[in-house]
């Protein structure tokens, strides 16, 4: 019984750690994605 448990608090981590870092990444392409953005608009309005 107790192994049960201990295998699915496991199961578990894994997941929160996978959704940490996905959710991480994907808060980091956006944040480059916005950057990039700015700089394009600041490009477009110096020419």
């Amino acid at each position: 019984m107790l192994k049960k448990c201990l295998k699915l608090q496991n199961i578990i981590l894994v997941i929160l750690i996978t959704l940490a870092i996905v959710l991480g990444w994907n808060n980091l392409t956006l944040a480059q994605g916005s950057t990039t953005q700015l700089e394009y608009r600041m490009s477009r309005m110096r020419n």
